[in-house]
């Protein structure tokens, strides 16, 4: 799932899970779940591998990050309750395992742990489905039901 889905979803989470703690842990959880989602796109993987594919990599999450942000200011100015601790956190276990998974990839890291932690987030998105590319369409298509519904579902509850 893109970045703004996994924060969005965390900041649900916070919202209904007040204890800082227990919304990080939970939204941290919560990400593996959303990647089981098959959501693999075809056409931004060979666009990614056509070259500069470190640039796109940065260029892709910096959008995906601006939409979040756009997001969480426009849920704040309506005074939601985006600033809580528990939606802060709800929003940084949302986005964590991506952020370790992303600068592991950027930085070629040989750590151990590293690469482990990115093997088994890596194999995540294969537990229910084989691992299969979706059309631009699909893929984006679930993405914005799941931002549609964690909205709405941040706003109604």
């Amino acid at each position: 799932m893109y970045l703004v889905v996994h924060g969005v979803a965390g900041m649900v989470i916070g919202k209904q899970i007040t204890n800082p703690a227990w919304s990080f842990i939970v939204s941290f959880i919560i990400h593996f779940i959303l990647d089981m989602v098959p959501h693999d796109n075809v056409e931004l993987k060979k666009w990614m591998k056509a070259g500069q594919e470190k640039e796109k990599f940065m260029l892709v999450g910096l959008l995906d990050v601006l939409l979040l942000a756009i997001i969480i200011a426009l849920l704040d100015k309506n005074q939601l309750g985006v600033t809580k601790p528990s939606v802060i956190t709800g929003i940084l276990g949302g986005l964590l395992p991506d952020l370790i998974w992303v600068f592991g990839i950027l930085i070629k890291t040989k750590n151990r742990l590293a690469v482990w932690f990115r093997e088994k987030h890596t194999m995540i998105h294969t537990l229910f489905y084989k691992k299969s590319f979706v059309s631009n369409f699909v893929s984006n298509s679930i993405q914005i039901v799941f931002l549609v519904i964690f909205v709405a579902g941040f706003i109604l509850l």
